[in-house]
């Protein structure tokens, strides 16, 4: 599915530039540790194959997320809910277009779907009253 591929890069593009426009980069133990995770998918994916890459990479992009969602928790105001949905929209798509119910076609874009609409749900608490949007 090389279309989404290409997609999913632009993105990832856009993001970047994005970040390195605003000029606030910094680099943590937390990135650091998210490299580490995604060296040890793809060296789990060369010996173990795609199954197990599959299973790490998933988990070294939700653990990749944490940080993110907890962002979007505290401050919901200052998160796009549109965006969010954009990914889960995708995200079904793409659980939908797997060829087949295996780990390898399903197991990722499920588990985005479930992670962008956990995103909404977070975010979408701006939309009630300033009262019960107290962090924690």
């Amino acid at each position: 599915n090389w279309p989404f591929i290409v997609i999913y890069v632009l993105g990832c593009i856009a993001v970047s530039a994005t970040v390195f426009k605003s000029s606030v980069i910094r680099w943590t133990w937390y990135e650091s540790s998210v490299t580490i995770l995604v060296i040890i998918s793809m060296l789990v994916w060369s010996v173990s194959g795609a199954r197990l890459a599959t299973i790490a990479g998933t988990i070294a992009v939700v653990i990749a997320g944490i940080p993110q969602f907890v962002d979007a928790y505290k401050k919901p105001k200052e998160n796009s809910i549109l965006i969010y949905t954009g990914f889960l929209i995708g995200n079904i798509f793409s659980t939908a277009a797997g060829k087949d119910w295996s780990i390898q076609e399903r197991f990722y874009p499920a588990i985005c779907t479930i992670f962008c609409f956990i995103f909404i749900l977070a975010i979408a608490r701006k939309f009630l009253p300033l009262d019960n949007m107290e962090p924690l």
